[in-house]
């Protein structure tokens, strides 16, 4: 975890390949590959190990977020809010799990719904810049401009650099 923690990937790809050559069946072990195989941008094997993970310890509310967002990524909508209810179900304080549901119901065209599941991620981790960009991109999609660009300006102000948040900003001029 400190390695996952440090972003250095490579190391812990190795090291827990180690642990699961040793013990094949650590859920814990299984699901940390699986971040390490998410944020090095490989989805689809994460959610293979994210699966695997939660299939032997169904309790484990982190790793069926992870697989939310794993197949998220792959495209597999309806198992990513699948996993993400059940991760959400395990432990309603998930902010992660909560922003992740966030942009599955933007993306579905649920904007109601999406900008609470953002609002329950920024409430539950206020520092979090990625959910107030996440509440930003779901109040422009429900035309509430001078409540994005309050969030946009706010995002920006933590993350300065987002080209992404400084052209969806200035979209807001334009409602």
């Amino acid at each position: 975890i400190a390695l996952i923690a440090r972003e250095a990937f490579s190391d812990a790809e190795r090291t827990l390949g180690r642990a699961l050559q040793v013990a094949p069946g650590d859920a814990v072990a299984l699901a940390n590959l699986g971040t390490v195989h998410l944020n090095t941008g490989r989805p689809e094997t994460a959610a293979d190990f994210f699966r695997r993970a939660v299939a032997l310890d169904p309790g484990n509310a982190v790793a069926w977020a992870n697989l939310a967002e794993a197949a998220h990524d792959i495209d597999r909508s309806d198992e990513a809010i699948a996993a993400v209810e059940r991760a959400l179900a395990l432990d309603p304080r998930h902010a992660p799990a909560h922003a992740t549901l966030g942009v599955l119901r933007l993306e579905a065209g649920a904007v109601p719904e999406a900008i609470a599941c953002c609002e329950r991620a920024l409430a539950l981790r206020p520092d979090d810049s990625r959910f107030l960009g996440n509440l930003a991109n779901a109040l422009l999609a429900s035309g509430r401009s001078d409540a994005a660009r309050a969030a946009y300006d706010a995002f920006l102000a933590r993350v300065p650099a987002d080209s992404r948040a400084t052209y969806n900003k200035g979209l807001c001029q334009l409602l």
